[in-house]
């Protein structure tokens, strides 16, 4: 991942303007803002980011004014008192104020912040970066209290851009997003989302032949998060600025990020030669590596496993770091690199050995944008590797260990690619792999004794399904182990313990994970005179999986998938079956499943089938889903019947 942090710092913390100042609020204010929030302690008065861009000489200089009002409503706000602002080399950071108005009688006292405190972000997903927060304590802080914060930044690098949002975590009682630009630099405003929000446009004349365009909204609620819902780029209103050309003092005309071209362009001297130097360490790993017998496809898996296996990732960035790879060489010899360096030397080891790769950009599924609708860097967060077969992509992303070949990473399908070619780029979009390919077969014979079931079984995973669940397997002791594959394997009810198991494929990419394990399970079935009732559903994926009819954003999975289950039971002595449910079969275009019951040999055998086929489940979707579920906890309660003979 790359860059993820420039957005942390610039987007989060916008606001502004030529100087505002909080103001004393009435009891008459204070009632209107518990009538529109009631349920909220905190809220943003005044939510401001003013941009300013004009020309130097040959340059844009780029400043940015900030400026943030809350209000703390409720009576448990202390805990909002600590605040933060991110500082990074992309841009100067100046002109920090923040202070506290704390009520005393009719007026406020103000208390201004004493100690600003600079450390380094410690961001989980990166093992260095340069950004820094700025901690401190709004002084006071109590209820009816106000602070304020505003502080200045002039950008390094024209070509970020900006973004603002109209929703946040707290209510935004005024949001006010300006850009102010002299009349020769062509700017574009891009909104998102803006549909069911009165949020209202300006383009204003100004002396000195410049232009302000503004965005203003009111009394705009919090946005909620919701379990594995998309981020608040995909839904909440906001915009993204960009800068397209100017003309400088000389009436030369200078081109930004006009288009997919100049995003490209730029992009493409981060990487420069780097796919075709020659390096004598990185041509004897190669010939190490492949033989002449190998097909094409052979070297490129095989190229591609070595990188997975012996380059560490490291999420690694320190300015221009987050956009320019090192050299194959480089990465090579350090054993270690971020994704942009894993992408390096794959494209490197192959050109080496007289195969085309291809540099390749690419946003997460955490992204909304798409390269042909907004071309700047906001739309993508990682690099990878192409290789090109006839018509056919294989994505190569080695920051992802124990990935399949050719399965590109799940994190990024049905994303575009920008692809550096021979000859310029292309925008290919990563394909969504189908339920067909995860699978999780699991197949168990299952004997009974007295009040306890004793089983055996074997599970095959293949696919994302090989993948998600290979890390924990690889990584973790024995008892890790063990505790990871009574979760992943559990059954019938909370007293499913594995007594014993043994992994197979773990380390073989090309071949499912196969686990033997054996188990015993308490107290599922049930004895009742002369007869036993038991459920051979012992795995109920997706049971009551029902979405609320509140719930309003989006469901994203991991990927799709197929777990199939098969249940053999071995008849007691003296019974035989007096009851076998009927055999169903389910589907529509979220869901489908199969389950069929059998009589044969003295074994009873339950055979099913459950197909997840979505990716991204959208809310007018939840109800076929929740009658397809439904369909499926109805079929999960039959049980057959075991009568004494």
């Amino acid at each position: 991942m790359r860059f993820f942090n420039v957005y942390l710092a610039i987007s989060i913390l916008i606001f502004f303007a030529n100087r505002i100042t909080a103001q004393k609020i009435d009891e008459d204010e204070i009632s209107r803002l518990r009538e529109v929030y009631p349920e909220s302690q905190v809220i943003f008065l005044k939510y401001i980011a003013d941009i300013d861009v004009s020309v130097k000489g040959d340059s844009l200089y780029v400043e940015k004014k900030n400026f943030e009002n809350t209000f703390y409503l409720g009576s448990q706000v202390s805990q909002f008192a600590k605040d933060r602002i991110y500082s990074s080399s992309f841009y100067e950071l100046k002109d920090i104020e923040a202070y506290s108005l704390v009520p005393s009688g009719r007026r406020y006292k103000k208390a201004n912040v004493s100690s600003f405190k600079e450390s380094f972000n410690k961001n989980s997903d990166f093992f260095y970066d340069d950004f820094k927060t700025i901690n401190f304590v709004f002084p006071g802080i109590e209820q009816n209290a106000q602070s304020v914060l505003s502080y200045t930044e002039i950008y390094e690098e024209p070509r970020f851009g900006d973004k603002f949002f109209f929703q946040s975590g707290m209510p935004l009682d005024y949001a006010r997003f300006s850009v102010t630009v002299d009349e020769k630099i062509d700017i574009e405003i891009s909104k998102f989302n803006f549909e069911g929000y009165d949020i209202k446009v300006t383009e204003e004349k100004l002396k000195g032949d410049r232009i302000r365009y503004t965005f203003e909204s009111k009394e705009i609620q919090k946005w909620e998060t919701e379990s594995n819902s998309q981020g608040i780029s995909f839904y909440a209103p906001h915009v993204v600025f960009r800068i397209k050309s100017f003309v400088d003092s000389q009436g030369v005309t200078h081109r930004v990020l006009d288009d997919l071209n100049d995003l490209f362009a730029w992009y493409s001297d981060f990487v420069g030669d780097l796919a075709t130097k020659k390096d004598l360490k990185i041509q004897e790993v190669v010939d190490e590596l492949i033989s002449e017998d190998d097909t094409e496809i052979d070297k490129v898996r095989k190229i591609y496993y070595w990188v997975q296996d012996n380059i560490k990732y490291i999420a690694f960035e320190d300015g221009m770091r987050g956009f320019i790879p090192h050299s194959g060489a480089y990465v090579c010899e350090k054993r270690y690199g971020d994704c942009k360096d894993m992408a390096s030397i794959i494209v490197n080891m192959l050109h080496h050995a007289g195969i085309k790769a291809h540099f390749t950009w690419v946003g997460t599924r955490s992204i909304p944008y798409k390269y042909t609708e907004l071309p700047t860097t906001m739309v993508d967060n990682h690099m990878i590797a192409t290789y090109k077969s006839g018509e056919d992509y294989y994505f190569l992303d080695a920051t992802a260990q124990y990935l399949p070949f050719p399965l590109p990473s799940s994190m990024i399908q049905g994303k575009e690619t920008l692809i550096k070619t021979d000859d310029g780029f292309e925008i290919v979009e990563v394909p969504e792999i189908g339920y067909e390919e995860n699978v999780m077969n699991d197949t168990i014979r299952i004997k009974l004794d007295e009040s306890t079931i004793f089983g055996k079984g074997n599970v095959s995973l293949s696919g994302y399904a090989k993948l998600f669940n290979a890390f924990n397997l690889i990584q973790s002791d024995e008892k890790s182990v063990s505790d990871y594959l009574n979760y992943l394997l559990a059954k019938g009810n909370n007293k499913f313990l594995i007594d014993d198991y043994d992994i197979a494929n773990l380390y073989n990419r090309d071949l499912p994970i196969e686990v033997d394990y054996s188990f015993n399970l308490s107290d599922y079935y049930r004895n009742i005179n002369d007869d036993i009732y038991i459920n051979l559903n012992l795995d109920r994926a997706m049971d009551n999986f029902i979405f609320e009819k509140d719930r309003k954003l989006p469901y994203e999975n991991r990927f799709r998938y197929t777990n199939k289950i098969v249940t053999i039971l071995e008849k007691p002595e003296g019974y035989e079956l007096s009851y076998l449910p009927e055999n169903i079969t389910f589907e529509n275009d979220l869901l489908a499943f199969t389950i069929s019951y059998n009589e044969m040999d003295g074994e009873i055998i339950m055979d099913k089938t459950l197909k997840v086929k979505y990716l991204t489940l959208q809310p007018d979707e939840f109800d076929e889903h929740n009658k397809a579920v439904k369909e499926l906890n109805k079929a999960y309660r039959e049980a057959i019947v075991l009568s004494k003979k």
